[in-house]
């Protein structure tokens, strides 16, 4: 393995992350950022591992540097509704879900479902 590409460490993030291996993912993903800083995707993958950790607060960061670098990176808006909507947070989630929208990137039914279910969609 080549250790001076990106893709190398986020790819083996990536298989560490499916295998529930959370903490070694991030360390993973923490490599590919130090090779390319602005890199949406490892951000936003360790987003959703500190999610699985249950780190909302820590994942909300890390998915918002995401969508400052690309704000059309699409997974990335998806896992910032869930991480809002685990913390009881309906109102953000709902902003995130009208940002999606105005950059023409739709959120997974399921996420909207379970969101609507606990907070209807403001007017």
């Amino acid at each position: 393995m080549d250790p001076n590409q990106t893709k190398n460490y986020y790819d083996w993030g990536l298989t560490l992350a499916l295998e529930g291996e959370n903490e070694k993912a991030i360390d993973k993903f923490e490599n590919a950022l130090l090779l390319d800083p602005e890199n949406s995707k490892a951000l936003a993958s360790w987003g959703a591992a500190l999610i699985n950790l249950g780190k909302y607060n820590d994942a909300i960061i890390k998915l918002e540097k995401a969508l400052e670098y690309n704000s059309f990176y699409r997974p990335a808006y998806g896992v910032l509704v869930d991480a809002h909507f685990h913390k009881g947070q309906y109102q953000q989630a709902w902003e995130v879900v009208a940002r999606a929208r105005k950059n023409k990137i739709s959120i997974a039914d399921a996420s909207l479902k379970r969101l609507s279910q606990a907070s209807p969609e403001p007017h």
